[in-house]
């Protein structure tokens, strides 16, 4: 309150006080219960207009610039945004117009994974929980083939794409490199009969009949994000990036009832290839782009 006052401060060489007073530079700090020193300090400023002058300056300057309201509310909230971010979470989605599109980065994994589980319901790899998920995005983002574009505004991803030029590659490096971190971080779930055979079936899954390497695995918006033309821009620069690499081909594959993502992958230039059952009984429809 003293510096915001523009007042030059004594005060005692204490925790607190110190995050305040810049020894000389605002004020005078001396020690604890030292009366000699405190009426050693007053004096010194009180008889020298100058220094309280520039003391004073220096004070409410200092209170601008690291105490005042709204900026200490900003480095709170950027603190919570900072960790929500890393455990996968968004406060909020923030304004669209404000979305940035770059590529995704290390601490993007946890968030890419609850986007996934928030916006991609079906399918067997959700089943595995958040833990999971995390790692094979982990896995993703380090993978030297894969192509992941992200839409982020300054709170975090709003939404992304992911997908890798060699499917049967990336999930061999990823049962190496990560399988055995990814089934403790599946938990109990691994231990089903029904898991581990739905397990063995998406790492065995190449495609079915379709001889196309490359594919867009997963692409999720914020569900609060949705309806600004954010998935159809992530489209289209996912499959820029992907022809950059070499691939002239590119396919997805989609639950049979996800009328709304295959309506999505269509005007994006998909056409429908084939129907498959990566998993018994759930059908699944393989739509294939080409450059």
């Amino acid at each position: 309150e003293a510096a915001a006052s523009g007042l030059p401060i004594i005060a005692p060489d204490i925790r607190g006080c110190r995050q305040v007073v810049d020894p000389g530079q605002n004020g005078l700090l001396i020690a604890v219960r030292d009366p000699v020193a405190i009426s050693a300090a007053i004096v010194s400023i009180g008889d020298d207009a100058e220094l309280r002058g520039r003391l004073a300056k220096a004070s409410r300057h200092k209170a601008e610039a690291e105490f005042d309201e709204n900026r200490v509310v900003a480095t709170v909230m950027d603190t919570y945004r900072d960790v929500a971010r890393r455990k996968g979470l968004r406060l909020d989605s923030g304004d669209p117009s404000e979305a940035v599109y770059r590529a995704a980065d290390p601490g993007d994994a946890a968030a890419l994974a609850k986007l996934h589980l928030d916006s991609i319901s079906g399918g067997f790899l959700p089943t595995l929980g958040h833990r999971f998920l995390t790692r094979l995005y982990v896995a993703l983002i380090d993978w030297s083939d894969s192509e992941i574009v992200v839409v982020a505004t300054p709170r975090g991803p709003i939404g992304f794409v992911a997908g890798v030029t060699d499917t049967g590659a990336f999930y061999r490096h990823f049962v190496r490199r990560h399988g055995i971190r990814a089934a403790l971080a599946a938990g109990f779930r691994m231990a089903k009969p029904s898991t581990i055979r739905n397990a063995f079936e998406t790492l065995r899954y190449e495609g079915g009949d379709v001889d196309v390497d490359a594919e867009l695995l997963s692409m999720a918006v914020a569900v609060d994000a949705r309806g600004a033309g954010l998935g159809t821009e992530l489209g289209v620069r996912f499959l820029d990036h992907m022809s950059q690499r070499g691939a002239t081909e590119v396919r997805v594959v989609v639950g049979t009832d996800n009328a709304t993502a295959a309506g999505l992958y269509r005007r994006l230039g998909f056409v429908d290839a084939a129907t498959i059952e990566v998993h018994a009984g759930a059908e699944s429809l393989v739509l294939v782009w080409q450059a």
